[in-house]
């Protein structure tokens, strides 16, 4: 059937994205492949004609554990150039790149149980021929990239680079509430129901 509810979450959750509300859905880890779609998807719904009674904006709802530094840094700067609202609303883990994915919005959101990390990042190893300049200039790549990382966040939360720097050389864990604390976000979104229903 065409019109069949089942089938239209399935063409959803299928494409993480959902055209007629202009939200995109990303879930799980940032590499390549995400980053690819996502950006597609920002630029089909930035020429879109948006439907009648929906404000011209996109939300994007994020739960990620982190992942690859490229992807991440490609993902914010596609959010920065959108010529649309963009609106993230983060859920569950919002960690590490996805942290900086989040700083990159118009107006950012968490619900009330998410989580946010800041930190260095994780590194792959070094293979047994690895030359020792190899591996010195690896380490200034990744001090650099590190470095970007926490100044953008700093940026966009209106934190000290320094105290940024600080909390990312290990693992810096907010909670909502924390995160609202040190501008890492704009508000929290409150429940919609207050009281449990018995």
């Amino acid at each position: 059937m065409k019109n069949d509810p089942i089938d239209k979450i399935d063409a959803i959750l299928e494409q993480r994205v959902d055209f007629e509300t202009r939200t995109i859905f990303i879930n799980g880890g940032i590499d390549d492949k995400v980053a690819r779609k996502f950006q597609a998807a920002l630029k089909v719904l930035e020429r879109t004609v948006p439907p009648a009674g929906k404000e011209d904006g996109i939300t994007v709802y994020l739960n990620s554990p982190g992942g690859e530094e490229g992807a991440g840094f490609a993902m914010y700067d596609a959010i920065r150039n959108c010529e649309l609202w963009v609106t993230i609303i983060g859920t569950g883990n919002v960690m590490s790149m996805a942290t900086l994915i989040l700083q990159a919005a118009d107006s950012r959101l968490l619900t009330p149980t998410a989580r946010l990390l800041i930190h260095n990042g994780s590194y792959g190893g070094f293979g047994e021929t690895t030359q020792q300049n190899q591996i010195m200039d690896y380490a200034k790549e990744m001090k650099a990239v590190c470095r970007l990382y926490s100044q953008l966040i700093a940026e966009r939360s209106g934190l000290p680079l320094k105290k940024i720097l600080d909390w990312s050389r290990g693992d810096k864990f907010f909670s909502a509430e924390e995160s609202l604390e040190y501008g890492l976000v704009d508000s929290i979104i409150p429940y919609k129901k207050k009281e449990y229903h018995r």
